[in-house]
Order: C-alpha cells, then sequence, then structure tokens
C-alpha cells in the first residue's frame, strides 16, 4: 500500500509542479531563508545536500551570484574527515573547495553519523541588498497571508526598518 500511495504522490507533483518559473524559484529560495537562514546578515546554513544545491543554483540562475562571490564556511565535528567533507559539499555545489579558501569550524565531540558531512554555510559577498530583498519578501508575504496583519512580530533587532 506505501509503494501505491508513493506513486500516486509523485503523479500529483508531477501534474502539479511541471516546470519553476522565476518567480517560483525565488519564493522557494525566501521560504528556504525564512527558515535556515540568519536575522543579521546574509547566512544559509544547513545539512541537507538538495536543499544547498538548490538555494545555491536559484542564487545563481535568478540573482546572477558568480562562484567567487560565495563564502563557503563547514561546520563539522571532530570525529568527521575534513577531505572528505570538504568533497562531498564542492560536488553538491559546483565549487572546488579546499582549506585555504574554505572555512572549516570544527567542533568538539562526536556525531557518530548523524552528520556525516556536517553543516554547510553559505553566505554572499556583499550580500546585504540580497538580505534585505529576502526580508522585504518574507515581510511582504507575512503581512498577505492573514489579510494585511502581520503573524510575525518584528522587532528593530532582528529587522532593520525599511
Amino acid at each position: 500500500m506505501s509503494e501505491r500511495n508513493w506513486r500516486i504522490a509523485h503523479e500529483k507533483a508531477k501534474r502539479l509542479i511541471r516546470s519553476l518559473t522565476e518567480r517560483d524559484k525565488i519564493l522557494i529560495a525566501v521560504a528556504l531563508y525564512w527558515a535556515e537562514g540568519t536575522k543579521r546578515e546574509f547566512n544559509f546554513i544547513n545539512t541537507d545536500p538538495e536543499m544547498i544545491h538548490l538555494f545555491i543554483n536559484v542564487l545563481r540562475d535568478v540573482y546572477h551570484i558568480k562562484n567567487e562571490d560565495f563564502k563557503i564556511t563547514l561546520r563539522i565535528y571532530e570525529d568527521l574527515d575534513r577531505d572528505s567533507c570538504l568533497n562531498y559539499w564542492s560536488e553538491i555545489i559546483g565549487i572546488k573547495l579546499d582549506e585555504r579558501k574554505t572555512t572549516i569550524n570544527v567542533l568538539s565531540g562526536f556525531k557518530n553519523g548523524k552528520l556525516k558531512y556536517g553543516m554547510c554555510r553559505v553566505r554572499v559577498k556583499k550580500g546585504g541588498l540580497l538580505h534585505k530583498e529576502f526580508f522585504s519578501i518574507i515581510k511582504r508575504i507575512s503581512n498577505l497571508s492573514k489579510n494585511g496583519v502581520p503573524i510575525v512580530q518584528w522587532t528593530e533587532r532582528e529587522t532593520p526598518k525599511l
């Protein structure tokens, strides 16, 4: 029964989403950032390779961010192999990472397989305008979701006044 339900779900997804427009990609990236991004500067952190891959590709495709404008940081635990983590994330994001150009934060403790390749943090050099655009879209979505009544209380510390 479960396999049948997966087939039904996959077919429904294919019918629902035939392609992604630029607007769709922006909304997806903003929603991901809302969930996994930081409030003070443009930083996106996650362990899910598909999420990181999608996020970076939207930044490349829609916002024309070049590889040299990404600043990648890896957070790994001391029991993880640095080279394996660098190679893994290099393949995911399509940028050759090495220890000279990539910051690697080694956290104490052991994760024993939970985070096999650590966390990848994506920053954009001079990403201030992009950060403001994403938060403006977030605020707009929030305001529209309740007929103009914000569901998120923005504090001055979290989000600058526009």
